[in-house]
């Protein structure tokens, strides 16, 4: 990455404290402030993060010493830093003498680079480092593989040496396995792995020693990449040469090239910076772009990108990093911000992919109602204005909120008059909605025809569901089948159908309405990946489907239209994901059946088959509600407590532990709720007050317990 600095002009009175350098190469990120004080956070392998420990950090740490530091390079697994008298400092993995203290013995604090002089750069690689005196010379040290140190050997080396040429440089960086600098002319010159052409001198074989770049070209900015460099001509054009993949070389192909080809858009950068999959890039106005591969929705999009696009047109920059997943910027305040993948130990945040309680979020929100998917969820505030949280895409198709990953954002915010009574995201393919009307609304993937606008087609915006009927009642478990009741309690299905699970008496996918046979009317249905659920008026169950997991007792074979769920039970609730399916009777005891792999049925025993009618749960619990996820059940008792069961590896039954349970424990905190609904691996409930929690998989900040947004920059501001 580019090693360049953030002036502070000076002003009367104290001078405030603001970040000046970030640097960042896959594991490890680091900050520097304008006083010299050095923060590192990320994996913290064999004390990389030289605080003193080998604990990683999620957010910045202070290091440990009393130095303050001018520059810093993040290996690997090691690091690099000249402290503000020109001294070398090394800390981190030493296997192969990277650190340059004489040894190959690792360190977790900062100790002394055995080298006289004053340095002014420092760069990393994976396990070598170089540094630029004063003078300009370069020197290297740390493993020689691919002739990296440039000294003509391929020997390592654990204190610093020349690296040949007698050349003067005056900026130098260093990725995975190569080196590239740029004299004070503006010549540029690489050495290393010269696999994928990323060298730039038209040729694919390694070199010991420093190469001059072809083309003739002067640099004023040059920057590495895992197997790509890129620099900045006087004039700001960018040039790029070595691996191609994913369009990183932003000239509209994924050709890799031995020699410097033009990015294309005729742009006028100011700072480049290589990353492992994608490039970054500023311009005069501060503001950023990219292009290459979208590796944690760095570019704003899930699609390779082969020529630079505008990334956050709201905000400017001074100083950019580009990381394997995650991108760095620094603002004109001083302020560091960063975006990507949110669950990398190095992104700084607190970010924690698996929570075992209860957590608060968003708390300047309240909801009437709340809905769990798979990637995807979604809330109802008391005026029905929508809200939505989760990755923003389901499978290919990019949703409107796109923007925004890990809090919640109000869906088309544009539109003040979309307003839902009904919105349900538990169907892992798409969302549907009603009105108040009752007109019902679906967007996102239809393969089955789940979205039941007559079509299979995806659409990323509400489409009116066919037919004009009037429902008051839609849900979609884990599987591609929706199912309604109108106002009259009549029931309709449509969307995937080859166990019979639309109990139309066929087993044809539909993708419009289509009413389930047998006259009946329901007052609650739903509906899973093996078939239909349903309650009628008198609160008899009925299902349809494959009959193994109908709770008919019946192993095989299907039922194409309803048949009366086993024990003639009156229940007040039911629920269903996938492979099993639970029920409250008007008593408040829950039953489930289905799939009891990890307890999720709840009978104190995990079968490895399928149960065929209702087991009672154990434990006596009197539940008013009960929900069921892909493996796991949660049960709301009458007192507000939530007791939850079945497959915990994601923390999704609350108890603070990942260990699965086949009986009733109760969620951490004592809390009283009034809803709680499960989804694929986690679970959420509501407090009488509209307060939101959640617990389980915090993949993609899918909790919604976090500010962090994948793919706008988000301040770091602990430093």
């Amino acid at each position: 990455m580019p090693k360049t600095t953030f002036g502070v002009l000076a002003k009367l009175g104290p001078v405030p404290v603001k970040v000046t350098h970030v640097d960042s190469l896959s594991q490890n990120t680091f900050a520097l402030r304008n006083d010299g004080a050095e923060y590192g956070w990320g994996i913290n392998t064999n004390g990389a993060l030289g605080v003193g420990d080998t604990t990683s950090r999620r957010t910045p740490t202070v290091l440990a010493g009393t130095q303050t530091f001018k520059d810093v390079a993040a290996g690997s697994n090691h690091t690099i830093a000249i402290n503000t008298a020109g001294s070398l400092y090394g800390w981190g993995l030493n296997s192969s003498g990277q650190i340059g203290d004489n040894t190959v013995v690792s360190k977790n604090s900062p100790v002394v680079v055995c080298n006289a002089g004053s340095f002014n750069r420092v760069a990393a690689g994976t396990n070598f480092s170089l540094a630029l005196r004063g003078d300009g010379a370069a020197f290297a040290w740390g493993v020689a593989t691919n002739g990296v140190l440039g000294d003509n050997t391929i020997v390592a080396k654990s204190t610093p040496v020349a690296v040949c040429g007698g050349l003067n440089f005056c900026k130098i960086d260093a990725n995975n396995a190569h080196a590239v600098a740029i004299t004070s002319t503006g010549a540029a010159y690489a050495w290393g792995a010269g696999a994928n052409g990323r060298l730039g001198i038209n040729a694919i074989t390694n070199r010991s020693t420093p190469t001059a770049v072809v083309g003739g070209l002067t640099f004023c900015e040059i920057s590495c990449g895992l197997d790509t460099t890129c620099g900045l001509t006087n004039l700001g054009a960018a040039y790029c040469w070595g691996s191609a993949l994913n369009g990183k070389l932003g000239d509209n192909t994924t050709v890799s090239k031995s020699t410097p080809r033009l990015v294309c858009g005729a742009h006028t950068f100011c700072q480049i910076a290589c990353g492992q999959n994608n490039n970054l890039a500023l311009k005069s106005d501060g503001s950023l772009w990219g292009w290459g591969a979208p590796s944690g929705s760095m570019l704003r999009t899930d699609a390779n990108v082969l020529t630079p696009v505008s990334i956050c047109a709201s905000q400017t920059f001074c100083k950019i990093t580009a990381a394997a997943n995650t991108g760095y910027a620094i603002d004109y305040l001083g302020k560091l911000y960063a975006w990507g993948q949110m669950d990398q130990v190095n992104a700084g945040n607190n970010f924690s992919t698996t929570v075992v309680t209860p957590k608060s979020g968003f708390t300047s929100l309240s909801f009437i109602s709340v809905s769990v998917g798979q990637n995807n969820n979604s809330a109802l505030t008391s005026g029905g204005i929508p809200y939505v949280w989760g990755t923003g895409r389901i499978g290919n198709i990019e949703l409107t909120f796109n923007t925004t990953v890990g809090k919640p954002v109000r869906l088309y915010s544009s539109n003040s008059a979309c307003t839902f009574n009904v919105l349900s995201t538990r169907g892992g393919s798409c969302f549907l909605a009603l009105k108040s009307d009752g007109s019902a609304f679906s967007w996102g993937n239809g393969v089955y025809g789940e979205l039941g606008y007559n079509s299979t087609l995806p659409t990323n915006s509400p489409v009116a569901i066919c037919g004009g009927y009037t429902f008051c009642k839609i849900d979609m478990g884990g599987g591609n089948t929706a199912c309604a009741i109108t106002n009259l309690g009549a029931a309709y299905c449509w969307g995937r159908n080859d166990v019979g699970q639309i109990g139309d008496g066929t087993i044809v996918s539909k993708s419009s309405p289509v009413a389930v046979q047998g006259g009946r009317t329901f007052c609650q249905i739903t509906s899973s990946l093996r078939g239909g659920f349903a309650l009628n008026q008198n609160k008899q169950a009925y299902a349809w489907g494959s009959n193994q997991y109908l709770g008919i007792n019946n192993g095989t074979g299907s039922s194409l239209s309803p048949v009366p769920v086993c024990c003639n039970f009156s229940y007040n609730h039911i629920s269903a994901w996938q492979d099993h399916t639970c029920a409250v009777t008007t008593g408040g005891t829950a039953w489930c059946w289905g799939q009891s792999n990890s307890g999720e049925l709840g009978q104190n025993q995990a079968l490895a088959g399928i149960v065929i009618s209702p087991v009672a749960v154990c434990g006596g619990h009197t539940f008013c509600k009960i929900s069921v996820g892909l493996a796991h059940t949660c049960g709301l008792r009458n007192d507000g407590l939530i007791y939850c069961w079945g497959r915990n590896n994601e923390g999704q039954l609350g108890d603070n532990t990942t260990t699965n349970r086949s009986t009733p424990v109760a969620v951490c905190g004592g809390i009283s709720f009034c809803d709680v609904v499960c989804g694929y691996t986690k679970t959420v409930a509501l407090k009488s007050d509209g307060l939101y929690y959640a617990w389980g998989d915090n993949t993609n900040g899918g909790l919604g317990i976090t500010d962090w947004a994948n793919y706008s920059p988000n301040l770091i501001s602990s430093i």
